[in-house]
């Protein structure tokens, strides 16, 4: 903390010294010092006044590529002005191997590579090129200014606003360390799993010992249905993932999707022990793993949990729903999923479990009119139509039942990318 303030004084210092120059392109690099004391402000909490110095780097930024753009200019200008006086032609260079000058210098390289002095020849070697050493110069820097402007926006979860930054900091100045590992942490926060993969996984094939970049692959690869990459990603952070959430359930779900169902019921009940301050939402991935796993008691449970937190949780209704058909109690899961429901007529998923109760409690009227509804809004999920196929034939219903079953094998053959069962049910 005393390190932080002593650093927080200094950037406040410097930047008050140079508030007071008339000219204000003379110090533009004091941007740096408004993203260090932004960086400052936002982590003790003082996110009002760090947006302000962050606002200030961004104008600078601006400014400073401004100005860098300014002195290319007079320096494209003095070059022009200087081969203008001087004799030698231009020659585009497919040209250049039949000029006098390059069988000159082909001259000089044969003479010093046999050992002999070299010759001295009019528009042979021309010296070094100031012009291109300053470009050099301030493409760094433009492309400084740009990394530092997006690592403060993903710092303030602008991963969108900070893709750009990174991108354009990368074409200015290919050098910048770093900047494609921040690039793919930028694009997964922002939702782009596909694209951050290859960034990521190059970071993490140069630098094995970033746990960073590796867990943000492994949920990239989660987000992407890549689950064994996934689970072989996480395996190698174990120790980070029992201490996140959200890394260790995706490991657990990973490992679920890839038929390992043994190592993720270890490592849910790991996680379990761990007894993390869990959200809402968790909890109900932690179920939906249970049931997946067949744990159905324990699915049970932890839904009834979430319910206890906010009883008007549609999400843990319908685990709750589904579990309760699982323990063969049709009845207590016809109660349980009314109220998601009430909640959202639409919710097909509702839908489907409570026609499934029905036709379970015989009540076949209830079970059609139910499935139907879920077929109406998910037309393409092959288990709704199979579930209806049954109750239209239990009721003697044979023309749609039949009905029903052409249009499953016909999705069946078209390979529908639809759920072909809500995410509750078991495989």
């Amino acid at each position: 903390l005393g390190a932080r303030g002593q650093a927080e004084a200094y950037f406040r210092k410097a930047i008050a010294l140079t508030k007071k120059e008339e000219d204000p392109t003379k110090h533009l690099s004091i941007r740096k010092a408004y993203v260090g004391l932004g960086r400052i402000l936002l982590a003790s909490g003082r996110k009002e006044e760090s947006e302000k110095m962050f606002q200030k780097a961004r104008e600078l930024e601006k400014e400073e590529q401004l100005e860098g753009q300014r002195r290319m200019a007079k320096m494209n200008e003095r070059e022009a002005a200087t081969e203008r006086k001087e004799a030698g032609p231009y020659l585009p260079e497919g040209d250049r191997e039949n000029s006098v000058a390059a069988i000159s210098e082909g001259k000089a390289r044969g003479a010093n590579e046999s050992g002999k002095d070299s010759v001295s020849v009019p528009g042979g070697n021309p010296p070094d090129n100031p012009g291109a050493k300053a470009e050099a110069y301030l493409r760094t820097v433009l492309g400084s200014s740009l990394n530092d402007l997006a690592t403060a926006e993903a710092l303030q979860a602008k991963y969108q606003q900070a893709v750009v930054h990174y991108r354009e900091a990368e074409s200015w100045d290919k050098e910048i360390p770093g900047v494609q590992r921040n690039l793919g942490l930028a694009l997964f926060y922002a939702g782009r799993p596909a694209e951050a993969v290859p960034l990521l996984a190059r970071a993490v094939s140069e630098e094995p010992e970033d746990e960073h970049a590796r867990a943000a692959l492994g949920l990239a690869y989660f987000d992407m249905k890549e689950f064994a990459k996934c689970a072989q990603t996480i395996s190698a952070i174990s120790g980070r993932a029992m201490e996140s959430p959200q890394l260790g359930l995706a490991w657990a779900a990973a490992l679920t999707e890839t038929g390992n169902k043994k190592e993720a019921r270890a490592l849910l009940e790991k996680l379990e022990i761990a007894r993390f301050d869990l959200s809402g939402s968790e909890r109900i991935q932690f179920g939906r793993l249970w049931l997946k796993l067949g744990e159905t008691g324990r699915a049970e449970k932890t839904f009834r949990e979430v319910l206890q937190m906010n009883e008007a949780s549609a999400e843990a209704r319908l685990g709750l729903g589904a579990a309760l058909l699982q323990l063969g109690r049709p009845a207590e899961a016809v109660e349980a999923l009314k109220p998601a429901l009430a909640a959202s007529s639409e919710n097909w998923e509702a839908h489907y479990e409570l026609g499934q109760a029905y036709l379970k409690l015989g009540n076949l009227d209830e079970a059609i009119g139910q499935l139907r509804e879920a077929a109406a809004l998910q037309p393409e999920a092959i288990s709704v139509h199979s579930e209806l196929e049954a109750a239209y034939r239990r009721a003697g219903r044979v023309d749609e039942a039949e009905k029903e079953r052409t249009l499953s094998e016909a999705l069946k053959k078209a390979g529908t990318k639809a759920d072909s069962a809500p995410k509750n049910k078991p495989n």
